[in-house]
């Protein structure tokens, strides 16, 4: 990917984190997105275009942040947050032993991983994975992340597109 494209979608990134405090937010429940609930806030800048969209999904097994950011009603980065417990949360150490399962619920053992999605014209250009590692733009697990990254972003910004009353 373009380096200068990478530079000036992280120079957006840092923009919107520092005005975050200003824009005004909503929020709307996530039905049927999560086991354990889902909510979406979405962060409007001064006039009213969506720039951040922050997804918070919770499940029995972990919860996952997905952040989307906005250039001009264009996606130009997402970053996935994925805690991964160990165990579902209500088993503790005592349900454990008596239920003779290997271990409860410990927060230390919680894995989190992240991934990085940078676009372009609606178009995924960088995808830094959970190890850290660039994925092959060429590769059939690039497109599809890209398709599904996209899709998420699209239907998260639909949630939040037509209701322009700030609060």
């Amino acid at each position: 990917a373009d380096d200068s494209a990478i530079n000036s979608i992280r120079k957006e990134y840092q923009l919107i984190q520092q005005g975050l405090s200003k824009f005004k937010t909503e929020t709307v429940e996530l039905e049927d997105y999560a086991l354990e609930g889902a909510d979406a806030k979405a962060y409007r800048d001064k006039t009213g275009d969506i720039r951040f969209i922050k997804a918070e999904l919770f499940h029995e097994s972990g919860k996952e942040f997905k952040n989307f950011y906005y250039q001009n009603g264009k996606l130009i980065f997402a970053f996935y947050i994925t805690h991964r417990y160990n165990q579902h949360t209500g088993i503790t150490p005592e349900i454990a032993k008596r239920e003779g399962i290997e271990e409860g619920f410990d927060p230390k053992k919680t894995l989190i991983t992240e991934d990085r999605y940078y676009f372009l014209n609606n178009k995924m250009i960088r995808w830094i994975d959970e190890n850290k590692k660039e994925v092959n733009v060429i590769s059939t697990e690039f497109k599809n992340s890209e398709e599904n990254v996209m899709e998420a972003s699209i239907d998260m910004f639909s949630k939040f597109k037509q209701n322009l009353t700030l609060r």
